[in-house]
């Protein structure tokens, strides 16, 4: 019994003590500003599939070869973007296909489907596309179209040519 009285007393001041600290009060605080930043940076990837026209008879009789082909451009969202093509073997003026040793085949890419403008780079009098990002993926069509009648390409050949799709973020 005597146990529990010095226990129960020995209890009761721990309990007495823990509420002083508990309650202890301060005379005086301060305050300081910490900063808080983060840099988000805008993010675009470009990919594009190879651009294959079907196949070409130089002979004549052959109307205007016609093709689309698309280029997937995904930027982070509201990210504002233009997407260039290149000019590869040609110029703006005339896009080339070549053949080591053979004549040129004249080619021509363009953002409508009417072709009424080359896609470029924005100069000249070529279209520069631009676009603002959504976080998901965005096809851009290409128009392609290879003129008629070019009876100076030898046939069972094949023309290529490469150009490299900029995305400008």
């Amino acid at each position: 019994m005597i146990k529990s009285y010095h226990l129960l007393k020995l209890f009761t001041l721990v309990s007495f003590i823990s509420v002083l600290i508990e309650n202890q009060s301060y005379g005086a605080t301060t305050t300081a500003t910490m900063a808080v930043s983060v840099n988000v940076v805008g993010d675009c990837t470009v990919s594009a599939s190879p651009f294959v026209f079907s196949d070409y008879d130089p002979s004549g009789g052959q109307s205007a070869l016609d093709q689309v082909n698309a280029i997937t451009v995904q930027c982070a969202n509201e990210e504002a973007y233009k997407t260039a093509l290149s000019t590869g073997y040609g110029t703006y003026t005339q896009r080339l296909m070549k053949n080591a040793g053979n004549p040129d085949l004249n080619y021509q890419l363009y953002t409508d489907v009417g072709r009424t403008h080359v896609w470029g780079d924005g100069s000249g009098s070529t279209t520069l596309p631009e676009g603002a990002g959504t976080g998901f993926p965005q096809v851009l069509t290409v128009y392609g179209t290879i003129p008629a009648s070019q009876t100076t390409i030898p046939s069972g050949l094949t023309y290529t040519d490469s150009i490299t799709v900029t995305v400008s973020y």
